[in-house]
């Protein structure tokens, strides 16, 4: 019997690509935590669709120069026939519905909720993303419903309603207006998760993510425009009583949260 043979660096290089994922992971991991964190501090500065929009417009301004600065070209779909090549911009409707799921709904629904709610019961909510996500695949026929799977959306549901409810029964109703729309965040983030998943497989990841945060750049600005005017007015008629500290540590946060919003995205 013949054995089989190996590239002598087959395994060596499996170990680093597994090292390479699982630092991702755990890189990731700490930008959500912090997420939570930096966002409620800067919130004590901010309004939160203020601070949704300035988190949403300086990922769309880093993300795209990276891409320009990289010389990487538009991701065009692989196939053949007279659609093979087709450039990204024919997906703009898409793209958009995808900007409105994944970036404007989901980063101000996020922040306002945070800022009604504690940071650790957004963090135990959050995690109803994979759930909504798994719901809405067996709905749209994308994921075949099991007895595990079904068991597994009705558990975590009940523990949901256990962390909302007990928000409800304290008295605690701005809380638990917040927990609602940390919910309402985590649904239209999952719904965003499936509908893109095709789009995912034969495009950049990182063109489309960009054009979708540049997206949502121009269609929060409007919404977004009067709550900035009032809070630069705000912020102008408090700067005389204000210390050189505070505007520092508002600054802090605000680059703080820039960071964040481009490592999670990217």
């Amino acid at each position: 019997m013949i054995a089989e043979s190996r590239p002598p660096h087959a395994a060596p290089s499996t170990q680093h690509a597994a090292l390479r994922i699982h630092g991702a992971l755990t890189l990731v991991a700490i930008l959500f935590s912090s997420n939570y964190i930096i966002s409620k501090l800067a919130m004590n500065s901010f309004s939160p669709l203020t601070f949704a929009y300035l988190r949403v417009l300086g990922a769309a301004i880093v993300l795209n120069a990276i891409l320009v600065l990289s010389g990487a070209r538009p991701p065009r779909r692989p196939g053949a026939g007279e659609d093979a090549g087709a450039p990204l911009s024919g997906e703009l409707g898409r793209l958009t519905l995808y900007s409105i799921l994944g970036v404007a709904l989901n980063q101000t629904l996020f922040l306002a909720g945070l800022a009604l709610t504690s940071a650790h019961v957004a963090a135990i909510l959050i995690t109803s993303i994979p759930i909504f996500a798994l719901g809405a695949a067996m709905i749209m026929g994308r994921e075949r419903g099991t007895p595990a799977k079904i068991g597994g959306i009705a558990l975590a549901g009940l523990g949901a309603l256990l962390v909302v409810g007990a928000e409800g029964f304290q008295g605690a109703f701005r809380s638990l207006i917040g927990d609602l729309l940390i919910l309402a965040n985590s649904l239209s983030f999952a719904l965003y998760l499936v509908l893109s998943k095709p789009m995912m497989a034969h495009l950049s990841a990182r063109h489309v993510i960009g054009r979708m945060f540049a997206i949502a750049a121009v269609l929060m600005l409007p919404i977004a425009a009067w709550p900035m005017v009032r809070n630069c007015c705000t912020a102008a008629a408090e700067k005389s009583g204000s210390s050189p500290c505070s505007s520092i540590a508002r600054r802090a946060m605000l680059l703080s949260s820039f960071v964040l919003s481009v490592g999670i995205a990217a």
